[in-house]
């Protein structure tokens, strides 16, 4: 399966809104812009609001490219609850 490039906000701690800086991954998935994902970090999976979608790999850095994670799979709704 072909991966693409997406771009994720993840919740704001202060009001539970998505936005700020938008975060890259590789989807194995389609998506498209508002669907609810989870996505791999540094501490764990978490839910995360896709913003850009197809994106070409020139629009990433070069050194950041190999560093991509990947997302697997959507977000439920009980996932949305936590």
């Amino acid at each position: 399966m072909e991966k693409t490039i997406v771009g994720v906000h993840f919740k704001n701690s202060w009001n539970e809104d998505f936005g700020g800086k938008a975060y890259h991954y590789l989807s194995v998935i389609p998506l498209e812009v508002g669907d609810m994902v989870i996505a791999p970090t540094k501490n764990g999976e978490s839910i995360a609001q896709v913003c850009e979608v197809d994106m070409p790999e020139c629009m990433i850095p070069l050194d950041v490219l190999p560093k991509l994670r990947t997302i697997t799979k959507m977000a439920e709704p009980e996932d949305n609850q936590k």
